[in-house]
């Protein structure tokens, strides 16, 4: 520690060091699961740091900020036992002292030109056994159902459109998630047996749309013999229905689209 310079000053720079900088963030071994694990604090509150930090998962973590930048920011958005928990931390990991880890792909399954035999739900449910628990752990605020934890995620001022639509359509088998954060919340509703994912993630898709395509869409799931055209990207909605009709409850879905 250089003469003068405090102690949590000496924290918030050796926490851009040896944490918060793109080689450690992207290694698989470091994920604001494990933050919220060590600390207590809400896992989605550090996809939130990332964004003030200027630090897109889906770039590398780059930031135009310098070093200097960061450590204040990080000071500033975060307690005195959150900054020394995770110092010490990644203090005792040294992650800059080991080799590189492979890098985290952000996706929640691999591109389809390299297909690999689908999980089960089983299996699905015990590989997500650990993230789970880390959202949970420490965290008696959390002790709430998945979609109450869904929609706080939706709901969250910080959570972008793109963020929401991405999360609708991969629960509902349509797409692929990209951010972390949305993957986060995917992985989370499948591995929970007793909560109707397709449900809930076709009624928040309705309510992100127009009125005039909500109403289409009901008008859809209503008639059997109406197409929207395979130049039309609400076509997978409607041939999403049609395949799992029997999960999804009609009269909800027509109160959502105002019908």
């Amino acid at each position: 520690m250089q003469r003068g310079e405090s102690y949590l000053e000496s924290v918030k720079i050796k926490l851009v060091q040896y944490l918060f900088n793109p080689t450690v963030l992207s290694r698989k071994d470091v994920s604001p699961a494990e933050f919220s694990r060590l600390t207590g604090v809400n896992v989605m509150r550090y996809y939130r740091y990332f964004k003030q930090l200027h630090m897109e998962a889906t770039k590398g973590f780059q930031t135009d900020l310098s070093e200097k930048e960061i450590a204040n920011t990080l000071g500033e958005m975060m307690s005195y036992n959150e900054l020394t928990t995770l110092y010490e931390w990644a203090r005792k990991m040294r992650f800059d002292k080991k080799r590189d880890a492979d890098k985290r792909t952000y996706r929640l399954t691999k591109p389809r030109k390299k297909k690999k035999p689908s999980m089960t739900k089983e299996e699905q449910q015990e590989r997500n056994a650990k993230l789970i628990a880390g959202l949970n752990k420490g965290n008696s605020h959390l002790n709430i159902s998945t979609k109450e934890k869904l929609n706080a995620f939706v709901n969250n001022q910080d959570t972008t459109k793109k963020e929401i639509i991405e999360l609708c359509l991969a629960l509902l088998g349509i797409e692929e998630t990209t951010l972390e954060s949305t993957t986060t919340m995917v992985m989370m509703a499948f591995a929970d047996s007793d909560f109707n994912y397709y449900q809930w993630a076709l009624e928040q898709y309705i309510s992100t749309k127009p009125e005039l395509i909500r109403h289409d869409l009901i008008k859809g799931f209503q008639n059997s013999d109406a197409n929207f055209g395979s130049d039309n990207k609400e076509q997978r909605i409607l041939d999403c229905y049609r395949q799992h009709k029997d999960k999804f409850n009609l009269a909800k879905l027509m109160k959502v689209g105002g019908l």
